[in-house]
């Protein structure tokens, strides 16, 4: 009724068609912004910190992840690494990154749970200063072992272990690392004392246990596989998620850690997507 008051061209008409006018300019003046940023992300490439050296598990799930949201998002995703204080370097860097979706983090419990309770002070706040996105995967993890110690299984490791406490060495991916402490766990399960040796990831420990020091590691199945094939390590053990029950498919020849320490309990090691608060 009030775009068809009044006469054609008259006053009181052009007054109610701009105000008719400014009212949708306002409306739209109000809408447009929300829309043109919810189309504009990601209008730049994204950035994934990886908290750790490259060649861990992390390294892997991150550029296959990385591949998969540049084909979901149509911008470049850049994986970057950070390490430095078993993640911590690296975590403290995002979560005083902008909350813009552009800076996340793939990480480990090593970053986001243990610091908590193995450092002094922590130089943010795992659960305040992060928003948790997605879990990735957790890991199938290997007890392996130098061809070179006698010994075929679990039950013959703990054999020796207890003859000789303090003198058998395991290697991990550093102080605090879900490998760490499942050397410990397994220590605690079979009542023996192995001695940790920390590296920057488990990886660069794999040839100097191939060759006999550290006698021992722990680490991603998927890092093991070649030094396996090739006869330079032995995988005596497997670790299974919680939750799951049998052998992982790709070792079926190799037990599960229970099956000789049926109160071994299995640390979580997921790795998941974090972003800011």
């Amino acid at each position: 009724r009030a775009m068809t008051a009044g006469r054609p061209g008259s006053p009181a008409r052009a007054i109610r068609r701009s105000r008719f006018a400014a009212a949708v300019l306002a409306c739209s003046a109000a809408i447009l912004p929300i829309a043109a940023c919810a189309q504009a992300f990601p209008a730049k490439p994204l950035r994934v910190i990886i908290p750790f050296q490259p060649g861990s598990t992390l390294d892997v799930v991150g550029h296959l992840t990385a591949g998969k949201m540049e084909e979901a998002l149509g911008q470049k995703v850049v994986v970057e690494f950070m390490g430095g204080g078993n993640g911590v370097v690296g975590a403290q860097y995002v979560a005083r990154s902008s909350a813009d979706g552009y800076t996340l983090l793939l990480t480990a419990p090593s970053s986001q749970i243990t610091p908590v309770f193995l450092l002094r002070s922590v130089p943010y706040d795992p659960r305040k200063d992060f928003t948790p996105i997605v879990a990735n995967v957790e890991p199938v993890t290997c007890l392996s072992v130098s061809p070179a110690l006698p010994v075929a299984g679990m039950k013959e490791l703990v054999e020796l272990a207890k003859k000789s406490p303090g003198k058998l060495s395991f290697a991990s991916s550093g102080n605090g690392s879900v490998f760490h402490l499942m050397g410990e766990q397994v220590n605690r399960a079979a009542g023996v004392e192995t001695v940790h040796v920390p590296y920057k990831n488990a990886a660069q420990a794999l040839p100097d246990v191939s060759s006999g020091q550290p006698e021992m590691v722990y680490s991603a199945c998927n890092n093991v596989r070649p030094f396996m094939a090739s006869g330079k390590l032995k995988v005596i053990a497997q670790f299974l998620p919680s939750g799951f029950a049998g052998r992982f498919a790709r070792f079926p020849d190799v037990p599960s850690v229970t099956e000789t320490l049926p109160a071994y309990q299995k640390p979580p090691s997921w790795i998941a997507y974090f972003g800011p608060a």
